[in-house]
């Protein structure tokens, strides 16, 4: 009988954890697609590396803010081109942009949850954006 108490307890902790990063997931902030670059580049916890192949120039830029992991990879001098953008908690992929696959993803706002936006928004609110 101890058994069957104990997993009913352990069950509804695993329930009540699993509904609460339900509604964590689903308060989010939608930022336009062509925001993102931007966002993640002059972000100062940014990490840039830059290579040079075939006289084509590559960027990757990724953002460490824990528990997200953001990753934008561009092409061009300038980073014109967006190769890919994902962006990834420690669970799961959030979002995942591919610049070979279907295009639609850029016409679509990026769907952030709050907790990231906060840390994202933050640059850009205290005039410390470069």
């Amino acid at each position: 009988m101890n058994e069957f108490i104990e997993r009913i307890k352990t069950f509804s902790k695993h329930l009540t954890h699993d509904i609460e990063e339900m509604i964590h997931d689903h308060s989010s902030e939608k930022i336009p697609f062509t925001d993102m670059p931007a966002i993640i580049i002059e972000h100062p916890k940014t990490k840039h590396t830059c290579q040079k192949l075939l006289e084509n120039v590559f960027h990757t830029y990724e953002l460490n803010l824990f528990p997200y992991f953001l990753q934008l990879e561009t092409k061009g001098e300038r980073s014109e081109f967006i190769l890919q953008l994902t962006i990834s908690s420690q669970e799961k992929t959030i979002y995942s942009y591919r610049s070979y696959e279907e295009s639609a993803a850029r016409r679509k706002p990026v769907s952030i949850p709050a907790p990231l936006w906060e840390e994202l928004k933050v640059p850009f609110t205290s005039g410390v954006v470069h």
